[in-house]
Parts: C-alpha cells; structure tokens; sequence
C-alpha cells in the first residue's frame, strides 16, 4: 500500500513574488506608486538644492514605507490593517460608563411583562447593568 502525505496547509496564502502573499504584493505596489507619483511631481525642489533633494526624498519615501510596515508588519499574530481598524472602533466607542440598576428602569404597564419581571427578579437578587452614555 502506497501512503500519501495530506496537505495540511491549505488555510495558508500563496507565495507569488519575493516570498510576500497577493495582498502583501498589492500594498507594496500601491504604496510604491504613491511614492514614485510623490517624487514626480516634487522635481520643483530640486532648485532648492540638497535641502530640496531631501524633502522630495522624505516626502517621497513616506507613504512607500508606511505600506511596507502594512503588508509585513504583524503584531501578535495580526497585521496591522486590522490593528488599525481595531483602533477606529475604539476611537469611536464612547468612553463613559454609568452603573444604573434595572429596577430604576420604567416598568411596563402589561400583565405579561408583570409576571416576566418578577421571574427575572426571583432568579436572582439583584440585576445591574452597564450603559454606555
């Protein structure tokens, strides 16, 4: 009986160029066509000298090595764009807390939601919770 070796692989991105993944590729490409199109157009400076050459290469190598800490750079096992996003939604949350007790909230007025409540009041002895304000 012949064996054959299983693929346990399969979950894992494809190497294309360089040894860096289609996503990885693409944001080094675009961050280097920024950079490139950055000093194009910054040729200007050049009459301002050395101080002129390095603004434009400042200017110019910025974005090209902020999408390289992008596409290569992984914290904890996660890249950065989803650091990124994980911070936005931070930075979006509201930052304020207030502990109110569910029995200060407006009791309703029908039978069913009555009997709903003192169930929920019988379960336990005391419900708080957290609101965001």
């Amino acid at each position: 009986m012949q064996a054959h070796k299983v693929p346990t692989h399969m979950s894992m991105p494809d190497k294309l160029v360089l040894g860096l993944t289609a996503k990885q590729l693409l944001i080094t490409i675009i961050g280097g066509s920024i950079g490139y199109d950055i000093w194009v157009h910054l040729y200007f400076l050049l009459a301002y000298g050395a101080l002129g050459l390095i603004a434009r290469l400042t200017l110019s190598l910025t974005p090209a090595a902020l999408a390289l800490a992008l596409a290569l750079v992984s914290i904890a096992g996660r890249p950065l764009e989803v650091w990124a996003f994980v911070l936005l939604r931070y930075m979006q949350q509201p930052k304020t807390y207030v502990w109110r007790s569910i029995r200060s909230q407006p009791r309703s007025a029908s039978p069913d939601a009555e009997e709903e409540r003192h169930t929920e009041e019988a379960s336990a002895m005391e419900y708080r919770a957290l609101e965001r304000v």
